[in-house]
């Protein structure tokens, strides 16, 4: 993911300040700005693979949204709540004449966002190029009125009507997703060592810790937003939370369940590679005899894989929606 219709703007114009902080929201791993100082600049990146990166190249850079800024660059999210809770904090971390600009793909609903801004703010440049747009606007007063009416969300916990914790842009915001639901349903007493695999704000966990007192309950998530909502919604001394890629994540010895509801997007484009991964994952953090508890839509490919993956392999359950299995005894891969 490169910036370079930001980057491309930004060489062109003297919009930016010349000292001062500048705010990058959902900034990404490759992060450049052109004439800013590294020490300038503050990212904003809740996930934990790109904000590690950042981090590594010598950004300051944190989960959430927590410094007041001399200029702000939002980076559009694919999910629209997330972007406009960005550009909620956006307009109230800067003080009055600071330059707010916004970058997106038109995938990412870029023109939607552009349209609401016309609306409320005094949009001045747009640029359009490369599938996307860029547009800025400065700060003017406290926008106070423009923030009622524009019901813009705040980005942290909120309990909904399901009783449970959620934030906007967070998988299934609303409440539990029916995929998962339907894996919880046939789930049975899991014992020992447990992984939710991609756990986001906790449902999957919620529902096994119902029904059964696993030694350890390991929660991986990847969005800070969603782990910060799971530590909400489960307080129970067997469960430990990691912000941490599911991909990558590794036990500190082999686990003896693992149970997951897969990502198959990458953006908004449809990816079975992703959930195919999740399957590998977690065949090599289980035991020999391990169980992976897996819930999938109907038309994604998994079944190749999990039987490369595991030894034996069973389906649970369907709907004509979804398709449940159980995987056991993961097979192990020679070395050399």
């Amino acid at each position: 993911m490169t910036d370079q219709r930001l980057n491309s703007w930004l060489e062109s114009t003297s919009v930016l300040p010349d000292v001062g902080r500048i705010g990058v929201f959902n900034a990404s791993p490759d992060l450049e700005l052109p004439g800013v100082e590294m020490d300038r600049v503050r990212a904003v990146q809740p996930m934990a693979e790109p904000h590690k990166v950042l981090a590594g190249r010598g950004y300051k850079v944190a989960k959430i949204v927590n410094y007041s800024y001399d200029a702000v660059i939002l980076r559009v999210p694919r999910q629209k709540a997330l972007a406009l809770g960005y550009l909620k904090d956006a307009v109230s971390r800067v003080p009055d004449g600071a330059p707010i600009i916004v970058d997106g793909q038109k995938t990412d609903g870029i023109e939607s966002l552009l349209k609401l801004c016309r609306k409320r703010f005094d949009v001045r440049e747009v640029v359009s190029k490369a599938h996307g747009k860029l547009f800025w606007f400065p700060k003017a007063g406290l926008e106070e009125d423009v923030m009622k009416v524009l019901d813009l969300p705040e980005l942290s916990p909120v309990q909904t009507s399901s009783g449970f914790y959620t934030a906007p842009g967070v998988f299934s915001a609303d409440g539990p997703d029916e995929a998962s639901a339907f894996l919880a349903s046939h789930l049975p007493v899991l014992e020992g060592r447990v992984v939710d695999l991609g756990s986001g704000w906790g449902y999957l966990s919620h529902r096994i810790l119902e029904k059964s007192e696993p030694r350890e309950l390991h929660l991986v998530e990847a969005d800070w937003l969603a782990v910060n909502c799971a530590q909400k919604n489960i307080q129970n001394d067997a469960a430990v939370f990691h912000w941490d890629d599911a991909l990558t994540w590794k036990p500190a010895s082999a686990v003896d369940h693992v149970v997951m509801n897969p990502p198959f997007h990458q953006g908004r484009a449809a990816d079975p590679g992703l959930g195919q991964e999740f399957i590998r994952a977690a065949a090599r953090m289980l035991e020999p005899k391990g169980n992976l508890w897996l819930v999938a839509n109907r038309h994604l490919p998994y079944e190749a894989v999990l039987a490369e993956a595991f030894r034996s392999v069973q389906p649970l359950a369907h709907t004509s929606s979804f398709k449940l299995f159980h995987a056991t005894s993961p097979k192990r891969r020679s070395k050399g």
